[in-house]
């Protein structure tokens, strides 16, 4: 049996602090369960998204083109260049990630926290 959880932020900021705190705690009990029923065949895992293009994203760009008066498309590449690998993920990518940690491809991975934000937050485990 195979479960994953998700969280959206490996890093403090003073904007998202509840969210933020939720997110550590998310991470904290997916490690601890994996911890807790890995003997019994479970395997928890966590993914760890950054910004996604999605219709959020497409709904705020919107939004701030808007009130800012640019295009979309400036702010999109805006944001997009604060990105090292240069580009928002796509929802198949997070969604291909569970699948494979789902898998059997994946058996021996548990406790696993799967960042994927492009190498905005590039660690060592």
């Amino acid at each position: 049996m195979t479960a994953y959880r998700m969280a959206t932020r490996l890093r403090s900021s003073r904007m998202h602090l509840p969210g933020g705190a939720a997110d550590a705690a998310l991470m904290l009990v997916s490690a601890g369960l994996a911890n807790a029923w890995g003997g019994h065949g479970i395997r928890v895992n966590a993914i760890n998204p950054g910004a996604t293009y999605t219709d959020g994203v497409k709904n705020s760009l919107e939004t701030e083109s808007r009130l800012t008066g640019k295009t979309e498309e400036e702010l999109l590449k805006a944001n997009e260049s604060r990105i090292p690998m240069g580009r928002y993920a796509h929802p198949l990518e997070i969604a291909n990630t569970a699948l494979f940690l789902a898998s059997n491809c994946a058996s021996y991975v548990t406790g696993a926290q799967i960042a994927m934000d492009g190498a905005l937050t590039p660690m060592v485990v």
